[in-house]
């Protein structure tokens, strides 16, 4: 992804004036967006993209001007990374991935994937274990997978966490990690094994315990 500086107050501007842009405008303005996002943080960029304004134009973009499924891949990222990098997990931008979480597209699929398990209101989709262990088919599979294994890892008591996951589920995610490593030990490397590695103990330590 070719990160370029994007002024802020010029992006807000141009986001609250979105109706007044014609399609091709609208594509590049959601993929600004994305640039100006994922730039270098500091304090302003962060008070800037966690600002009323700034998320207001944001779902106001989701809601009348989603056009196609470039804009709308660009509005999940821009969601997606805005809990990612900082942590701010709006409810309207959670509903919003949400909404999206059966399509069919490979590629928002894929930023479904990245994104939606960081925001805590997902510990309360019924669905959510069904999703969980379902994610490693996702194309890229082996990115898929990967996401998968830090969300094992991860286990941070914000989000969906594995210590909760059914049995059932476990051994689903269990069998995904323990395959991918042995087929592809020699490309992970030593520290991707690693990872890997502890990903499997955690879950095999989980089901001994549930035994």
């Amino acid at each position: 992804m070719a990160i370029k500086h994007i002024d802020l107050e010029t992006l807000l501007t141009r986001l609250q004036n979105i109706e007044k842009l014609p399609e091709e405008e609208i594509n590049k303005l959601s993929w600004d967006t994305v640039n100006g996002i994922c730039a270098e943080s500091g304090v302003p960029h962060r008070a800037f993209f966690v600002s009323e304004k700034l998320k207001s134009a944001i779902v106001d973009f989701s809601t009348n001007h989603c056009i196609n499924n470039y804009v709308l891949r660009n509005l999940i990222i821009i969601m997606g990374m805005t809990a990612k990098r900082f942590e701010e997990y709006d409810e309207r931008y959670y509903q919003f991935i949400l909404s999206t979480i059966n399509n069919t597209d490979n590629d928002l699929k894929k930023q479904i994937r990245r994104f939606i398990w960081l925001y805590p209101q997902f510990k309360n989709y019924n669905n959510r274990w069904e999703y969980m262990a379902s994610i490693s088919k996702i194309p890229p599979k082996k990115e898929s997978i990967e996401t998968l294994m830090i969300w094992v890892n991860l286990d941070r008591e914000n989000i969906v966490n594995v210590k909760d996951m059914p049995d059932v589920f476990i051994n689903v995610v269990l069998k995904v990690l323990d395959e991918f490593l042995k087929k592809n030990k020699a490309w992970l490397g030593e520290v991707g094994n690693d990872y890997y590695e502890k990903a499997i103990a955690k879950l095999q330590m989980k089901l001994g315990q549930a035994k």
